[in-house]
């Protein structure tokens, strides 16, 4: 409505057309596994010559091979108008999961074999199918064995992504043997797995027990051939992170024979 000089009202009236908003992208992934790819399938009922993605032409309706990466595709219709959807592709979180390299034991003794994962994440896991071991699908599973084995876990997220993890049961003789656990709990109120400490079948002379942290760092060192002061998971008074350790362990027999051992032990909290 418009009023001119005079006090006239001119009244002007225009058809004004509103378009639905065409669906530019029909499925797509938004989450992939680490080291894997991605895909955007497009209508293929628009024209594929009035897209663009990300600015650019494209030939095909289904992109593959797609990188972590915000997309932007848009399409001119036959009307001039342009429309636009942006699609985010992303990583699915990493599998945080790690085992000792090697685990030992005794003959036919129960070994607790434990993964360290993260904690307030959900995973499924499956271990290879082993008449030794007591559960297949459980995070947790207790090796029993008169030989060494091999077990391979594999952890599954909620996306479906994988991660294959493997430790190496080694059965140690009973003759002049060495038992070392492979996980404890400083909390525990077994007092028994609340500390670090080697388990040998005859009296030692002498012993030199250090362990590190993934970086190198030593962190616990011991010379008394009575385990006295075992590690608590601690250095300098501070409670360190849950995580696998390093050991090596030297030890001297009364009769003059040695052994050497270097392993893995994971701490839990």
């Amino acid at each position: 409505t418009v009023t001119d000089a005079n006090g006239c009202i001119i009244l002007l009236e225009t058809n004004i057309e509103a378009y639905t908003a065409p669906t530019i992208v029909e499925d797509y992934t938004d989450n992939i596994c680490i080291d894997d790819l991605g895909s955007i399938n497009l209508n293929t009922d628009l024209n594929i010559n009035n897209i663009l993605v990300n600015l650019e032409t494209t030939d095909d309706y289904n992109l593959e091979d797609l990188t972590t990466d915000t997309y932007d595709i848009s399409y001119i219709d036959e009307n001039n108008c342009d429309y636009t959807e942006s699609v985010l592709i992303t990583n699915s979180p990493e599998i945080n999961v790690s085992l000792p390299d090697t685990i030992y034991g005794l003959p036919l003794i129960d070994i607790a074999v434990n993964p360290i994962v993260d904690s307030d994440i959900s995973y499924s896991y499956l271990w290879t199918a082993d008449d030794n071991i007591s559960c297949t699908d459980c995070k947790n599973t207790v090796a029993n064995s008169e030989i060494d084995i091999d077990l391979e876990l594999l952890v599954t997220n909620e996306s479906g992504c994988t991660k294959t993890v493997t430790t190496h049961i080694q059965i140690e003789e009973n003759n002049k043997s060495v038992y070392i656990p492979n996980v404890f709990n400083p909390n525990s109120s077994n007092d028994a797995n609340s500390r670090f400490k080697a388990f040998f079948s005859e009296d030692i002379a002498r012993i030199n027990i250090a362990i590190y942290d993934r970086w190198g760092n030593e962190v616990f060192a011991n010379t008394d051939t009575r385990q006295i002061n075992t590690w608590d998971g601690s250095y300098k008074g501070s409670r360190l992170s849950a995580g696998v350790y390093t050991y090596h362990i030297e030890a001297t027999f009364a009769d003059g024979s040695t052994v050497q051992k270097v392993g893995d032990v994971t701490l839990i909290w």
